[in-house]
């Protein structure tokens, strides 16, 4: 719920959904094709936030994981990672701050 207002607090667009972490990278429609065989309503997929969720699950402690996307394994990036990393590094750190403000207000 947190995430969710802040998102709307600062029009900004996201998916709220299943990610899928793992060890391999995913660059292609084939691999991406065999997850959603198992994940059908997949909406990301990374490699890194999976340890954290996990640690978080058996401690009881909530967590949220917020990802910048930078490109979408079966279709073309329509800008280049420099002009992503621009716009992903701005918006997480709105996204953050917002977060981190609200819940410091809520004490």
């Amino acid at each position: 719920a947190l995430a969710e207002s802040c998102i709307k607090q600062l029009d900004l667009h996201a998916v709220r959904g299943l990610i899928c972490s793992g060890d391999a990278f995913i660059n292609g429609a084939e691999p991406l094709a065999r997850i959603r065989a198992t994940f059908p309503r997949v909406a990301a997929v990374e490699m890194e936030a999976a340890a954290i969720a996990h640690v978080c699950h058996l401690f009881g402690t909530p967590f949220v994981v917020v990802r910048a996307i930078s490109d979408v394994a079966d279709s073309e990036s329509h800008m280049s990672f420099d002009e992503f990393l621009v716009v992903a590094a701005k918006q997480s750190t709105l996204m953050v701050n917002a977060m981190l403000q609200t819940l410091a207000k809520r004490g």
